[in-house]
C-alpha cells in the first residue's frame, strides 16, 4: 500500500498569511490570538480576525489550528477561563496547547474541540504519545530532536495522530524551552516574548592563565556559536512520508507573506508529485530552488535525519534570500491591477510573478494613483494602480532578483 500523503500546515501569522498560506496549497493553518502563544510579537490574530479566517478555510475544505500554546503563570488562567467561551463558538479545527493546567480546563469547557499537544511537550517516545493520547490528546507535535529511526518506532506502537515540523528555523534549547530570553533580556520565550540572544554573536574570552574560568561576551566581531541553522526537510520528503506521520508543519508565523506562500507551495507540489507516483519520486528541482529565494538561514536536515555537518551557522547571524517582493496583486479593476507595493516599482520593469501554480515573467506598462494620476515611480507601502502584461490574479507575488 503506498503511503498516505500527510496534511500540510503552514503559519498564519496574520490574516493575510492565512490567505495566502490556504491559496498556495496548504492544508491547514496554524494562528495565534493576541495572547497566549509563542509568537505575541507577530501580527497575530484579532477575535474578528480569526472567525474571518476560519470562514475562510472552511468554505475551501481547509482547517485552521488555534496556538494557546504558552506555558500559562497563575495569572494566564483567568484569561484563557475567559476566552475559553469566545473561542469555542468559533469553532476552529484544533487548539495546540503546552501546558497541563490548560488542556485540563479546555477539556472540561471545550471537549468538542480536538486538542494538539505542542512541540514544547518535548514528546520523543511512543509510551509518551499513548500517555498524553489517553489524556485526551488527538494529535501530538513531536519534538524536533526525535530522529526518523524513531519517528518510525512511535507510529508503529500507536494510532494518535502525528505531525512533524520539516521546515523553519529551530531553537538552541530542547524543543524550544529556552531560559536565555528571560535570563539575559527578562522577556520569557516560554510565554512567546523570545529576544533570540542565541542569534546574538559571542566572543569566548580565557579569563585565567589556567583556562578554567571563562566566559562569554557579546562582541561586533564575534562568532553567533548559539545559532542554529534552518530545517529543511524537503530533499528527504519520500522517507518522511513512508513513517505513516499524519502532518508536516511549516513554521514561520514571524517570517513574510512572501515566505509563507513559496515555501507551502514548494512543499504542496513535492506532496503532489508523490502522490501521483510514489515508486519513481524524486526530488524536484525546480521548487527546491525555490526554497533559496526566501529569507533563511543555511539549510539543516537537523536532528530528523542526523548528518556530520554542523547544526550551528557559525559564520553570520544574517539571512540568505535571492529574490525580494517588490509588490502583491491585490485586486483586479478592468484592465489595472490593484497592487502593493513592498520596494519600488517603475513603468518599464520587468518583474516575476510568483502564483500557486508557476512562475512567469509579466512588465508594467504603466503605473498610476488610485484616482488615476499617473506615477513615474511607486514606494513601498503604497497601494497604487498597474497595468500589467499580462494579467494576473489576486494573490500574485511580484519579485526581482534581490541586490546583493
Amino acid at each position: 500500500m503506498p503511503a498516505k500523503i500527510p496534511e500540510l500546515v503552514a503559519p498564519a501569522g496574520s490574516l493575510e498569511k492565512l490567505h495566502y498560506a490556504i491559496q498556495y496549497g496548504a492544508d491547514a493553518v496554524y494562528c495565534g490570538l493576541e495572547e497566549l502563544n509563542l509568537r505575541i510579537r507577530s501580527e497575530n490574530l484579532t477575535l474578528g480576525q480569526l472567525h474571518e479566517g476560519i470562514a475562510f478555510a472552511h468554505s475551501r475544505q481547509k482547517k485552521v489550528y488555534l496556538a494557546l500554546n504558552a506555558l500559562l503563570c497563575n495569572t494566564d488562567l483567568h484569561r484563557l477561563d475567559e476566552m475559553i467561551n469566545e473561542v469555542v463558538a468559533l469553532r476552529p479545527d484544533g487548539i495546540i496547547v503546552a501546558d497541563p493546567g490548560a488542556i485540563m480546563l479546555l477539556r472540561q469547557r471545550a471537549p468538542s474541540i480536538p486538542l494538539h499537544l505542542s512541540t514544547q511537550f518535548s514528546t520523543t517516545n511512543w509510551q509518551a504519545v499513548r500517555f498524553w493520547h489517553a489524556q485526551g490528546i488527538r494529535r501530538i507535535i513531536l519534538a524536533r530532536e526525535v530522529p526518523l529511526s524513531d519517528l518510525r518506532a512511535i507510529r508503529q506502537h500507536t494510532d494518535c495522530k502525528l505531525e512533524i515540523f520539516v521546515h523553519g528555523a529551530m531553537c538552541m534549547a530542547y524543543s524550544g524551552r529556552c531560559l536565555l530570553s528571560t535570563y539575559l533580556t527578562h522577556r520569557n520565550a516560554n510565554q512567546g516574548d523570545c529576544a533570540q540572544p542565541c542569534r546574538w554573536e559571542y566572543v569566548v574570552q580565557e579569563a585565567a592563565k589556567n583556562g578554567v574560568p571563562i566566559r562569554a561576551i557579546e562582541d561586533p566581531q564575534g562568532t553567533t556559536l548559539l545559532s542554529a541553522k534552518d530545517l529543511c526537510l524537503f530533499d528527504h520528503l519520500a522517507a518522511v512520508i513512508e513513517t505513516g506521520v499524519d502532518a508536516l508543519k511549516i513554521e514561520g508565523r514571524m517570517k513574510s507573506t512572501y515566505y509563507v506562500a513559496v515555501v507551502t507551495r514548494s512543499y504542496r507540489k513535492a506532496l503532489d508529485l508523490y502522490q501521483q507516483n510514489p515508486a519513481s519520486y524524486s526530488t524536484p528541482e525546480l521548487w527546491r530552488k525555490e526554497l533559496s529565494t526566501v529569507s533563511h538561514r543555511p539549510y539543516t536536515s537537523g536532528f530528523t535525519i542526523p548528518d556530520k555537518a554542523p547544526l550551528q551557522s557559525y559564520a553570520s547571524k544574517s539571512y540568505e534570500q535571492s529574490h525580494q517582493v517588490h509588490a502583491q496583486v491585490a485586486s483586479r479593476e478592468d484592465v489595472l491591477h490593484v497592487l502593493d507595493v513592498k520596494a519600488q516599482l517603475a513603468s518599464g520593469d520587468q518583474l516575476e510573478a510568483v502564483t500557486p501554480d508557476e512562475n512567469r515573467m509579466v512588465e508594467i506598462n504603466g503605473l498610476f494613483a488610485l484616482d488615476g494620476e499617473p506615477l513615474e515611480q511607486a514606494h513601498p507601502g503604497q497601494r497604487i494602480k498597474a497595468a500589467l502584461t499580462p494579467p494576473l490574479a489576486p494573490y500574485t507575488l511580484l519579485r526581482k532578483p534581490a541586490v546583493p
